[in-house]
């Protein structure tokens, strides 16, 4: 009984915190959290399959942590692991077959039911299932020692991941998350002899060049055909990223925040780069952008967002500058110029190849907001800080 109300409780506590954290990543990342969804499942079964063996040691605390005497309290801790990873599949599985299930119902010309296809969908897993049943019960009783029970498992779920892997990889997704809108800008931008390429990749080329793990807040900078990464960037930083917020008195202090406002006066976001006063500030490092959304902020504007930073990773040469914050701004003039050339057209050329430029998948996360007003000269104001 109190194993399992461990496990349940391990099972629920990871439910709720894994629905907290990941919530809003889900669609974004679709294809990353349904392989992650996969590659827990199977934790959790090597966790279950290896808790018999464990009984024969336990836990202590002194260094190695664990000790080769027979006892239930490693067991007890695979198991509630098991429960703990089996939850974070149900997460991570239910948010992205959402998203996947949306789009297969409306990539196509003609829409689909999505009703119909979530039915479908259940219907296909009871098949693999009583299948799976039926080939079980064949095999099992041909498996009657450890050594050919693991191998069979280990069999089993390389080819399980690597199943799922490959059905990941040939999923073409219309929405634009982050990844998606780098590797598109960066081709558009990309500079040949004649100029930025212009270059509009297909919905399929970008599914081919994407990667399912660790470049969610990469810029990229594409080069002869070379991808490099060029930067980082996080999207919805607060202002106290960009100025530490025990500095008093911005426009004596700091005084390229005027001019830095200024600059993005018509645009609802603001770029800038990683302060060298910064503690994760690193010059050996590519540069870190943080993108501040304003209120009022749209899908469109964290696109624009996203590509003009970009622009600044791949354009600038940021260590120049990185101490000389006016002569910053000087080039980001210049730079923001030229990209309010291309940027519209880029827009329409994409949007004319299938992307869907109004899905807000560059988001994710609760980002912070901020909100400028206008203060006359001599007004006397006060600092609200529970919206700065």
């Amino acid at each position: 009984m109190l194993l399992t109300v461990l496990q349940d409780a391990f099972s629920r506590l990871t439910t709720i915190l894994g629905a907290y954290y990941l919530g809003t990543s889900l669609y974004p990342e679709a294809k990353t959290y349904r392989l992650v969804a996969d590659i827990a499942n199977d934790v959790a079964i090597v966790f279950d399959l290896l808790s018999p063996q464990l009984s024969q040691y336990s836990i202590i605390w002194a260094f190695p942590f664990i000790t080769a005497l027979p006892g239930s309290s490693l067991r007890t801790s695979a198991l509630c692991l098991s429960g703990a990873f089996r939850a974070l599949c149900g997460v991570a599985a239910g948010g992205s077959r959402a998203a996947l299930t949306i789009h297969f119902a409306q990539d196509g010309v003609v829409p689909g039911d999505v009703g119909d296809l979530s039915a479908k969908d259940a219907s296909k897993e009871t098949v693999l299932a009583l299948i799976g049943m039926l080939l079980g019960s064949l095999i099992v009783p041909h498996l009657q020692t450890a050594e050919s029970t693991y191998t069979v498992v280990c069999v089993l779920l390389v080819g399980h991941l690597l199943a799922n892997y490959l059905a990941v990889r040939v999923v073409v997704m219309r929405s634009l998350n982050r990844q998606r809108t780098s590797l598109l800008w960066s081709a558009y931008r990309e500079h040949t002899d004649d100029g930025p390429s212009k270059r509009i990749l297909s919905r399929k080329e970008v599914a081919k060049r994407e990667y399912l793990f660790g470049r969610e807040n990469v810029l990229l900078n594409l080069h002869l055909g070379v991808v490099k990464i060029s930067g980082r960037a996080k999207i919805g930083s607060s202002f106290c990223d960009i100025v530490p917020s025990q500095v008093n008195g911005f426009q004596e202090n700091r005084p390229w925040v005027p001019k830095l406002l200024e600059l993005f006066e018509r645009e609802n976001f603001v770029v800038w780069i990683q302060p060298s006063s910064s503690p994760s500030f690193s010059s050996s490092r590519s540069p870190q952008f943080h993108i501040l959304l304003k209120e009022g902020h749209t899908p469109a504007d964290h696109l624009k967002a996203w590509a003009f930073a970009c622009d600044l990773a791949s354009l600038t040469t940021v260590g120049t500058y990185s101490r000389n914050s006016t002569a910053l701004i000087e080039e980001m003039c210049r730079i923001k110029e030229e990209f309010d050339t291309v940027y519209n057209t880029f827009v329409e050329d994409i949007k004319r190849v299938g992307w869907d430029v109004e899905a807000s998948a560059l988001v994710s996360g609760s980002p912070r907001v901020i909100t400028l007003v206008d203060i006359e000269p001599g007004q006397n104001t006060t600092e609200d800080r529970k919206s700065i």
